[in-house]
């Protein structure tokens, strides 16, 4: 079971790894992989875009609010460096700010540091910063939730000196156990390990 926000962290390491693939991973460097006699399938996808990913945000939200229709809110993620993959990642963000904004809130906002990307980093910093501080001066309270496994990241950082509610990440919640149930049955039946209700499961368990 691969445990990652983005279905693409670590996963050309973790099948290089298993001896799923040949393809060499050049971060983080593996080089040589695991010697075992066992069958082994794993997922292409991560948590990222889920329903369980939106039912979390969603309940961190609330536990942190007051008056849904007078905050604004911030999803914060890691993010990519290519601009195609980071827009995936704000697109798939964007689902869960749906639900989030079904809810009441004045304003749900989706946004990424992309952090080992020091160009793009500066821009981002500087756009969420911008956002916290504009609607803080229209008078709004501003939550700033973190889409990541744990923890509230380097965001603090990024957002010294002002004023805002910060939130959890998305461990530990039991959506998160139910979401590793299923996926671990889609992949069961994908593989043919499996047989019964398998129906049930599309897209590795989703």
């Amino acid at each position: 079971m691969r445990l990652f926000v983005s279905g693409e962290s670590f996963r050309t390491a973790t099948r290089y790894l298993f001896g799923l693939s040949e393809e060499k991973p050049t971060f983080p460097p593996v080089d040589t992989p695991l010697e075992h006699d066992l069958e082994i399938a794993t997922h292409e996808h991560g948590l990222m875009g889920s329903p369980e990913v939106s039912r979390i945000l969603l309940s961190r939200a609330l536990a942190l609010s007051e008056t849904p229709a007078s905050e604004s809110v911030l999803l914060v993620a890691h993010g990519m460096g290519d601009d195609g993959e980071n827009d995936r990642v704000l697109d798939n963000m964007r689902l869960a700010a749906a639900t989030l904004a079904s809810e009441g809130f004045a304003e749900v906002e989706v946004a990424t540091l992309r952090e080992d990307w020091e160009e793009a980093r500066v821009a981002a910093e500087a756009a969420m910063r911008a956002f916290v501080e504009g609607r803080t001066v229209e008078g709004r309270r501003v939550l700033v939730l973190p889409y990541r496994l744990s923890g509230f990241g380097p965001y603090a950082t990024v957002l010294e000196g002002l004023d805002y509610v910060a939130g959890d990440g998305l461990l530990p919640h039991d959506a998160i156990s139910r979401w590793i149930e299923q996926t671990a049955a889609g992949v069961a039946c994908e593989s043919a390990w499996e047989q019964r209700d398998c129906d049930r499961f599309t897209n590795g368990g989703r």
